[in-house]
């Protein structure tokens, strides 16, 4: 979560988790921090415009952690 992307997905969950104390790698994004698809999305959205980059949608659709986010 060190990194330029980890940083932009936390940033883009907090949005969504404003409450949780920490994020970190093992959550899972549905059990622990409670992220739906539509939720998932808009965090990825969130990540692809601050870096300019567009992600995998098949890889990020079936990520269950933070750290597979």
């Amino acid at each position: 979560m060190e990194t330029r992307a980890g940083r932009a997905l936390v940033t883009a969950m907090r949005h969504h988790v404003p409450d949780a104390p920490v994020i970190h790698p093992q959550m899972n994004l549905e059990l622990d921090l409670g992220l739906d698809s539509l939720a998932r999305a808009e965090c990825i959205a969130s990540v692809e415009q601050r870096l300019g980059v567009e992600l995998n949608s098949a890889a990020v659709g079936s990520a269950l952690t933070v750290a597979e986010g």
